[in-house]
C-alpha cells in the first residue's frame, strides 16, 4: 500500500465548480484487484465501513437508494447529482439517459476546534453515486455549517493487478472558515485513504 498527496492538483487542471475555495487530491495503491476493491470503496456495499475508517466519524447511516439520470455522453467526473430528482427506470422520459445508482446517507463527525481542546459535532447529509463501467464514484455532501464537498474517486488497474485510487475533493465554505477547513481537509483526506487497505486485510 502506498499513498501520494497532490494538494494543488485539481481535475483537468482546474476546479470543476467556480465556487470551490478548498481542495485536496490524494492517491493510494492497494494490492487487491478492482473486482474486490470497487464494490467496497466505490459503492454503497461498503460505504459505512469506509466512512467509519475516519477518526472524525462518530455515526453513519444509509438512507434510501435510487437511480439518477445523466445525459448520454456525460460523465460523472464533471457532474453534480446530489440534489437531482430521482429517475424512474420505467419512465420513457429517461430512455435516452444513463441511469446510475445513488445512495443517500447521513454522518456525524466530531471536528476538533480551539487547538483541539474541544470538538464540535457536525451533521452531514450526502449521496454516493457510482458508474461501475467507468470505474468512477462521486461523493457529495453538505454539513449543517454550510460546508459542501464534491469528492471524485477514480479506480485504475495497476500492472501488478492491484488498484490505484485517485480522489479529488473540491469544496466550498464561508470565507472565514477557509484556512481552517483547507488544513483539516488535506490532513483528514490523507489519513483516511491511508487506512483503505485495512478494509481487505481480514480476507487475506
Amino acid at each position: 500500500m502506498a499513498t501520494e498527496q497532490h494538494p494543488d492538483r485539481i481535475t483537468a487542471g482546474k476546479a470543476i465548480f467556480p465556487s470551490t475555495n478548498f481542495t485536496s487530491t490524494n492517491t493510494v495503491v492497494l494490492q487487491y484487484p478492482i473486482s474486490t476493491v470497487f464494490p467496497i470503496i466505490g459503492t454503497s456495499e461498503g460505504h459505512n465501513r469506509v466512512v467509519r475508517l475516519s477518526s472524525l466519524c462518530s455515526q453513519s447511516d444509509t438512507q434510501q437508494r435510487e437511480s439518477v439520470a445523466l445525459p448520454r455522453g456525460a460523465s460523472l467526473a464533471t457532474a453534480s447529482v446530489r440534489t437531482d430528482p430521482a429517475a424512474d427506470p420505467n419512465d420513457a422520459a429517461f430512455s435516452n439517459t444513463i441511469l446510475l445508482p445513488r445512495q443517500h446517507f447521513t454522518l456525524t463527525e466530531e471536528i476538533p476546534v480551539l487547538f483541539s481542546l474541544v470538538t464540535k459535532s457536525v451533521h452531514i447529509e450526502g449521496t454516493l453515486t457510482w458508474d461501475e463501467s467507468a470505474r468512477i464514484t462521486l461523493y457529495e455532501s453538505q454539513t449543517n455549517l454550510g460546508v459542501t464537498i464534491w469528492k471524485l474517486r477514480r479506480f485504475y488497474e495497476t500492472k501488478e493487478g492491484g488498484t490505484k485510487i485517485v480522489e479529488t475533493i473540491e469544496g466550498n465554505c464561508a470565507a472565514w472558515m477557509k484556512h481552517l477547513v483547507q488544513g483539516q481537509t488535506r490532513k483528514a483526506h490523507r489519513d483516511h485513504m491511508e487506512l483503505y487497505h485495512t478494509l481487505f486485510e481480514s480476507s487475506d
